[in-house]
């Protein structure tokens, strides 16, 4: 019998094509695909030997695939995000930078005792509060930080995770909202 006769789901497959490619090129091939009546993706190396037959080797990428598969979903969608998404570490750095680049001392203090808070035995799994984030230029940026802890085991901290939400808008309208209640009141007691 032949390897097809035997794996009958491989015989109309890409790793068909890479048997044949090798035999008749007589060099080392490979060939990913997924398998359905194995429920597995197998990556095959393919060796010719000298006797004239080949050498097949197998590795199971299955769980690969499906880490890749939920890295490319997890980018789709912070990619469709309008918000600045980061990822502190446990060391506290943003994406190798210092959070203090964008924060002031006050601001960075205030998102460490809301990280304290979210490790805390009885802490929430996330919390929002308003900082102030200095671009490079520019003006501060009023911003509403929504924080969570990136997942852990036991006692070993892997970091934090947020996103910044820019509230100008909302901070100029409740600025003049406050300024309106106030010659309301002005009027009224005239």
């Amino acid at each position: 019998k032949s390897f097809f006769d035997v794996f009958p789901d491989a015989a109309d497959s890409a790793f068909k094509e890479a048997c044949l490619e090798a035999m008749e090129s007589r060099s080392s091939t490979q060939t990913e695909e997924y398998y359905e009546s194995i429920d597995a993706w197998l990556l095959v190396y393919l060796y010719p030997d000298l006797g004239g037959g080949l050498s097949i080797y197998f590795r199971d990428t299955t769980e690969r695939n499906a880490r890749e598969e939920e890295l490319r979903r997890n980018a789709a969608i912070i990619d469709v995000l309008d918000d600045p998404v980061y990822a502190l570490d446990d060391r506290e750095t943003i994406i190798g930078q210092s959070p203090e680049l964008v924060k002031s001392e006050e601001e960075y203090q205030q998102g460490i005792d809301r990280l304290r808070e979210l490790l805390s035995s009885n802490g929430p799994d996330s919390v929002t509060f308003e900082i102030e984030i200095q671009p490079r230029t520019g003006d501060p940026i009023p911003c509403e930080d929504h924080m969570s802890v990136l997942p852990y085991e036991g006692d070993q901290f892997e970091g934090s995770v947020g996103i910044l939400r820019d509230v100008s808008e909302r901070v100029e309208r409740e600025t003049r909202l406050r300024g309106l209640n106030k010659m309301d009141q002005e009027l009224i007691a005239a």
